[in-house]
């Protein structure tokens, strides 16, 4: 399905959320807050941590087959979403679509070579974006994902990926 775009290096960005108390912030970034314990037990801190990562050439083909099926289920529930939105006036639900992945993963076998939770969160992308749309309420741009599972990891200087492995 998707052929190699020669990559040559690239920016993967993992985002996570950590509790820290007041006092390590205050001790960490030199700040000067005065809680009491009543108020604020535990701040949640985001960090973000940015790796350049050179995949070899089968790490690099199942990159971009991952990325093109991704793509693939996005448009094709949203042209159902939107077929569905014409119909009826509303669209689908994110269960309602991602009930429907097993019988396209039948349907369309080469889905099964990539990781199922990128083909999932294209759905919960298409589901949140389309409610955001038609809402027109929410002002803030913001990007929410879905805890790693613990199927990332760092390993001395490479980064452990699903189905890709060591990068």
């Amino acid at each position: 399905m998707a052929s190699n775009k020669g990559w040559k290096g690239a920016i993967l960005i993992v985002r996570h959320t950590e509790s820290v108390t007041p006092l390590s912030i205050e001790y960490t970034f030199g700040l000067s807050w005065s809680y009491t314990e009543m108020e604020v037990n535990q701040m949640m801190i985001n960090k973000a941590y940015k790796f350049r990562i050179y995949p070899n050439q089968a790490q690099s083909i199942l990159i971009n087959k991952t990325i093109d099926c991704s793509r693939f289920v996005f448009n094709h529930f949203l042209s159902l979403w939107d077929h569905a939105y014409k119909e009826t006036g509303k669209g689908l639900t994110y269960g309602t679509c991602s009930a429907k992945l097993p019988a396209m993963k039948k349907e369309f076998v080469w889905l099964k070579e990539v990781d199922s939770i990128a083909i999932q969160s294209s759905v919960r992308n298409l589901a949140d974006a389309y409610t955001r749309f038609k809402s027109k309420k929410n002002n803030v741009q913001s990007y929410t994902t879905k805890q790693t599972n613990e199927n990332i990891d760092i390993i001395g200087d490479k980064i452990r990926l699903p189905k890709l492995g060591l990068v």
